[in-house]
């Protein structure tokens, strides 16, 4: 059985150290991006089963990567969980209009990041 890609975009090295251990010990798959640029380019060469994105990113806000996802062959459909700290209002709803599935705000509870991102990823399933 092929285990599920994940693509973390997030900057801050604690916090992804963080999601990389605690997805892969929950046996996900993980591709890492540090920046908007990076991430542009993992979601422009191939397909993940969900994507986690920090709104707060350098070089392409995580804003505008959830645009720019829209366009791409490999990544159009797949499912977004955005985590920050930033935790505006407006901010939030303008990244569920750009195509976020859910939000999880900073810190993050482990139980609650693992439990979204199997509902993220079962909602794939069934789409499919």
């Amino acid at each position: 059985m092929m285990l599920e890609k994940i693509l973390i975009v997030e900057d801050e090295p604690l916090m992804l150290n963080f999601l990389d251990f605690r997805l892969k010990k929950a046996g996900y798959d993980i591709r890492i991006a540090r920046d908007g640029r990076e991430a542009e380019e993992y979601i422009d060469s191939e397909p993940f089963s969900l994507i986690i994105i920090d709104l707060m990113i350098p070089f392409v806000s995580g804003l505008e990567l959830l645009a720019k996802k829209k366009q791409t062959a490999y990544n159009k459909n797949t499912p977004v969980l955005i985590i920050s700290s930033y935790t505006q209002k407006s901010i939030i709803t303008e990244a569920f209009s750009l195509g976020a599935d859910d939000f999880i705000p900073k810190p993050i509870d482990v139980e609650d990041l693992i439990t979204k991102v199997k509902i993220l990823l079962n909602k794939c399933k069934i789409a499919v």
